[in-house]
């Protein structure tokens, strides 16, 4: 499993409900920690193992800066992700 894959984190964002608003600001409502959470449960899924396979507090910057921009929309951070991987 690859960490931090930006390709993994768009499939991820698409599969959310576009218009549906994520909070920065607020740790349960961060889209990393929501994103990273949501890794974590997949692993432990296909290895019965429970343990945090990527860390928001390790994401790459640049992630970060994405993830902070406005709108605050699943779509959008997909589309602001995908447009800085060149798609």
């Amino acid at each position: 499993m690859t960490r931090y894959d930006v390709k993994n984190l768009i499939a991820w964002l698409r599969a959310q409900p576009q218009g549906a608003e994520y909070n920065w600001s607020s740790i349960d409502g961060c889209l990393l920690v929501q994103y990273c959470r949501a890794r974590a449960k997949e692993h432990e899924k296909r290895t019965g193992k429970r343990e945090m396979v990527e860390n928001y507090t390790e994401c790459p910057a640049t992630w970060k800066e994405l993830a902070m921009a406005r709108p605050w929309t699943f779509g959008a951070a997909a589309a602001r992700f995908a447009l800085a991987e060149g798609g």
